[in-house]
């Protein structure tokens, strides 16, 4: 197998060479799940929100990890020989296809860990940049700069920030335990059947709480919210386009757009720390607050993105009126 052409971060290769990867996926076949011996489930999740959902869908008969650390930028990221060889004993990897993942889990399949996109039947969005601008030009970015791309075809991942979605991904979830874990199904359902609820009455409590504000654009650094938008009836607006460095001509253009439709503040991932984020503020007298998609808690994430956006349009209308971009 050439790994270079699965992974171009060479700590990546490091560690699967070390550990022996292939073969120790190899050896692991036809191994009988913890579950099947009575003990925990384990699964490992790309994603801090995948771990969350798995985590509550879970309980106590399932050990869910993590690969990606809170805070950790996904597309410069190489899981470490701990992760890679956690993913390689666990029963289930969890993935929404960022690169990383798919990465990961080619070799994967070759073993006894069952690979589940839990994103699927989500019907998925354009990676949306700005004014109507997508990221269909994405193909031609080195692996640096890639960024948010799934697989490069110019689709948004970030499938997890949209209540219906997030619904949609905990029923996988349970429907892969369950197949795995048939004994504790009813745990599954019932836990599952309990998050489900509470995330349908969140997702209707933030759409009433935002809908003064429909149609009203939030600016963003890197356009990771085009779901979350979506959902309550928003517009996001990305500062960067396409992970390519913010040109004099784009700050213009972002400067005469926020003016334009006032905004106060500006949502900026800790997984990127860009000079033009601050250029922004001096310019606009904007407040950069910060605002994490890969955030672990999704529920309380849901929460603080439409605290953070009321407190945004309020300040910028003076009040609490509606819309008028």
């Amino acid at each position: 197998m050439n790994l270079m052409k699965y992974f171009p971060c060479r700590g990546f290769i490091a560690a699967l060479t070390s550990l022996g990867f292939g073969l120790a996926v190899a050896a692991g076949c036809g191994e009988p799940s913890a579950a099947a011996k009575g003990g925990q489930l384990r699964a490992a999740a790309g994603l801090p929100p995948v771990a969350y959902l798995a985590r509550r869908v879970g309980g106590d008969a399932v050990r869910v990890g993590t690969m990606l650390p809170e805070g950790r930028n996904p597309h410069d990221y190489s899981p470490g020989p701990r992760e890679v060889r956690d993913a390689a004993a666990s029963d289930l990897f969890l993935t929404v296809g960022m690169r990383f993942e798919a990465a990961l889990a080619r070799p994967l399949r070759q073993g006894k860990t069952r690979v589940v996109d839990v994103s699927r039947g989500i019907a998925k969005l354009p990676m949306r940049l700005s004014g109507g601008e997508h990221g269909h030009d994405h193909h031609g970015h080195d692996h640096h700069h890639d960024h948010d791309c799934d697989e490069g075809d110019g689709m948004d991942p970030h499938v997890w920030l949209d209540v219906d979605n997030a619904c949609r991904m905990a029923e996988n979830i349970r429907d892969e335990f369950c197949a795995v874990d048939p004994a504790r199904a009813a745990v599954y359902r019932e836990n599952c059947g309990r998050l489900i609820r509470e995330l349908r009455e969140l997702g209707a409590r933030l759409r009433a709480e935002l809908q003064p504000f429909a149609g009203r654009s939030f600016y963003v650094y890197h356009p990771a919210f085009g779901y979350f938008a979506k959902m309550c009836g928003l517009n996001q607006e990305a500062v960067e386009l396409g992970g390519r460095e913010v040109t004099p001509a784009r700050m213009a253009e972002i400067v005469r757009r926020a003016r334009r439709d006032n905004v106060r503040t500006l949502f900026v991932q800790p997984q990127f720390s860009p000079s033009a984020t601050r250029a922004l503020e001096r310019e606009l007298g904007v407040t950069a607050v910060p605002a994490d998609p890969l955030r672990e808690d999704l529920v309380k994430n849901f929460s603080y993105l439409a605290d953070a956006l009321k407190r945004g349009f309020t300040t910028a209308s003076g009040g609490d009126r509606g819309a008028d971009n």
